[in-house]
């Protein structure tokens, strides 16, 4: 079942899977959901449909929510492509102006880049830190920067409550989909070679550099410390022990013979990647890193396809073997893409093995082959080197660059800077480790900003440099570049001339601030320690029960006394009010007014006269309430009114057929003995008179007087 929604995305129709001639909802790991589906010209969709809910394949009870793109009208029948809500709505809902994190983890991360919009976050298990900034970032751009730097796959998904979107949220994950135990070879029939990547994007050996060690502080006439980085040469693999791969202690570099044999260079040395691992400090999880590196690039680049049937229901995100049959080099791969026939599921089809398409939130293209591509009329150029470090040359800073980037800044002078993309901020060149760790440069606005112990090189008017000052007490000084000399910055006798940098609150003391001048930003609850809070002065949204503490049952009781919608709730109980009916929910049970008047309601009886101890459920027709029915519809009947099948009417009643007292439409069937008091003595006794008697006879029609004018004789 399909929802349809209106521009308000409030439902206003269904869809029925036999409604559908065919429909393919196309799943990718981060990559915007495609529907692609048809009906019957007959039965177009509502014109004022303009979003779609689907039942989201790995978000059991969740929808995927896709904005409808396009309808093309054909003779027989009427087509829609729609695309995936989450995206379009993240990378147009608004933006965020400048946020920077020095060492943040992903669920922090996430939590500011969803900020502002509709969506929250929900699970979030990626583990890890990162340095980064939102500079005028849309919310999508956000959530990719944080993708490409801790990894790890999100899945967008609507929660739907009766007619209504009651939630909309991402989660963040390691990775989606399981380790499993399949095999699959390589040429068999099960598996359809899609495309086949470039051989030469193939590397047979790593040699893997993690993150840098400062070892000594030098000095800058003659520098004698230097930064190196970890690195795998003190390790030691063996196969035999258990471990993947061979690898002598005292190499730097991990090798794949069998891969070497295959794909190794003509004189027999293996194709070697040399790869920097900035956040790794640990060998051991350097190596491991290397090795899972080396898996995934030690084969040609290859894409598979397959049906759910004959791979026996694999899933987005899950791994399997392939299996070379002319060679014993194998790789686990995963399966990337799934494209689901929502009216035929046995015909659903899987990719596997390397994504060789493009789009993909962390797509890497798989080649060598350098490509220049021309970014504003030969202004600027970038030469991009097959997914590796790009290098750009020109006047602007590169849009959207990746940590390892190289720009080549051309300056008004004619002169060239050399910056580096650091993962936050691009970075002036340094010729040394220790220097790189001393002086650093990074863009802000049109402004650049210098820190370190060394005069700028090329300052521009506007500029600001943090000197390292041993005589400043906090060992920095601020400097101002005038457009001619840098001017020292006296913060106690100017503090208007603050124009960018950080303030250490450590080192502050705010006296008299008025709240009522803080007009942007978020205050962070974290930091309040003490005091009370008045609640009468704050409006709590989003409140998580979990959150709360000590008998929270009691405090809802104790205190709930307000209204949401038609429901009201106090210390008495709960009234859900709707057009004309009021139930109401009290000790006493459940009690019903209709039009202003109490009908009646159901509830715990006491009999009088009967023991302390005797309790019961009563069924209760108020001075006001007319009859009482029980109802049913027939077998099969969804809709429609309710069929009665016993009721009881009040002696005043006289109208619709009805006698007084209790009405029977349906058959009754006695399974004990019918007793009659007051009136007459046992029934059983009465039939038992009527049997011994020789003749029987019954009126079977009356005179207007009363008198019986036929009759039936019955024995």
């Amino acid at each position: 079942m399909m929802y349809l929604f209106d521009k308000r995305q409030e439902i206003i129709g269904l869809i029925d899977k036999s409604d559908l001639i065919e429909a393919h909802l196309d799943v990718k790991i981060n990559q915007a959901i495609t529907l692609d589906f048809s009906v019957p010209a007959t039965i177009a969709l509502d014109s004022k449909a303009r979003y779609i809910g689907v039942p989201h394949p790995l978000k059991p009870d969740n929808y995927v929510m896709l904005r409808i793109m396009s309808i093309k009208d054909q003779s027989d029948r009427t087509e829609y492509s729609a695309y995936e809500l989450a995206y379009q709505e993240l990378n147009s809902y608004g933006y965020i102006k400048d946020r920077r994190f020095k060492s943040e983890n992903a669920y922090n991360l996430m939590t500011v880049a969803l900020g502002g919009s509709t969506w929250n976050l929900g699970v979030c298990v990626v583990p890890g830190l990162l340095q980064t900034n939102y500079y005028f970032d849309s919310n999508l751009d956000a959530i990719t920067k944080v993708v490409n730097g801790l990894g790890g796959e999100v899945v967008f998904y609507v929660a739907i409550t009766g007619s209504k979107i009651t939630g909309r949220y991402m989660d963040y994950v390691i990775r989606q989909g399981e380790d499993t135990s399949k095999v699959f070879v390589h040429g068999s029939n099960l598996l359809t070679v899609e495309r086949t990547g470039d051989n030469s994007s193939i590397y047979t050996a790593i040699l893997p550099r993690g993150k840098g060690e400062q070892v000594s502080e030098g000095h800058d006439d003659t520098p004698d410390g230097y930064g190196r980085r970890i690195t795998i040469e003190d390790l030691e693999w063996a196969k035999d022990k258990g471990d993947p791969m061979d690898k002598v202690k005292g190499d730097l570099v991990l090798t794949d013979p069998e891969a070497t044999l295959e794909y190794g260079h003509i004189d027999g040395k293996p194709r070697m990647l040399i790869k920097t691992y900035d956040n790794i400090d640990d060998p051991k999880q350097l190596l491991r890193a290397a090795y899972n590196d080396l898996m995934a690039m030690n084969h040609p680049a290859i894409q598979y396809s397959a049906t759910i049937a004959e791979t026996d229901g694999l899933s987005l995100g899950d791994t399997v073997l392939i299996m070379h049959d002319k060679r014993k080099l194998s790789y686990k791969t995963r399966v990337f893409e799934v494209n689901y026939d929502l009216t035929n599921p046995s015909n659903t089809t899987i990719q596997l093995g390397s994504d060789l398409s493009k789009g993909g939130m962390t797509n890497r293209v798989n080649s060598l082959s350098s490509s220049i591509s021309v970014t504003s009329e030969m202004s600027a150029w970038t030469m991009t080197h097959g997914g590796h470090n790009d290098t750009t040359f020109g006047v602007e800073q590169p849009t959207n660059p990746r940590k390892g980037n190289v720009w080549f800044k051309n300056l008004p002078n004619g002169k060239t800077e050399l910056y580096y993309y650091d993962g936050n901020a691009w970075v002036l060149e340094a010729s040394t480790d220790s220097q790189w760790a001393k002086n650093s440069t990074e863009l802000n606005g049109d402004h650049t900003v210098f820190r370190g112990p060394d005069n700028p090189v090329n300052p521009q008017k506007g500029d600001t440099w943090y000197k390292d000052d041993s005589s400043e007490p906090n060992g920095i000084a601020m400097y101002a570049y005038s457009g001619s000399t840098w001017v020292k910055f006296n913060g106690i006798t100017d503090a208007s001339r603050l124009q960018q940098g950080i303030i250490d609150a450590n080192r502050v003391n705010v006296l008299n601030l008025d709240a009522n001048n803080i007009s942007t930003g978020h205050l962070s609850a974290n930091f309040i320690k003490g005091g009370q809070i008045d609640a009468a002065q704050i409006d709590v949204i989003n409140l998580n029960v979990n959150s709360l503490v000590g008998n929270f049952s009691q405090f809802i009781r104790s205190r709930w006394d307000g209204s949401f919608g038609s429901t009201f709730i106090d210390g008495s109980g709960m009234k859900v009010s709707t057009t004309g009916v009021n139930t109401k929910f009290n000790s006493g049970g459940m009690t019903l007014n209709m039009n202003d008047e109490d009908v009646g309601g159901v509830g715990v009886a006491h009999m009088s006269g009967m023991p302390d101890n005797y309790q019961g459920l009563g069924f209760q027709l108020n001075g006001k309430g007319d009859y009482m029915t029980w109802s049913a519809r027939n077998t099969g009947i969804e809709s429609g009114n309710f069929g009665i099948k016993l009721s009881w009417f009040r002696k005043e009643w006289r109208t619709g057929g009805y006698n007084s007292g209790f009405t029977f439409d349906d058959d009754v069937v006695f399974r004990a003995g019918v007793r009659m008091y007051e009136q007459g003595g046992d029934l059983r006794e009465t039939l038992g008179q009527l049997a011994a008697m020789d003749r029987i006879a019954i009126p079977k029609g009356f005179d207007s007087e009363g008198k019986a004018t036929s009759w039936v004789t019955i024995k």
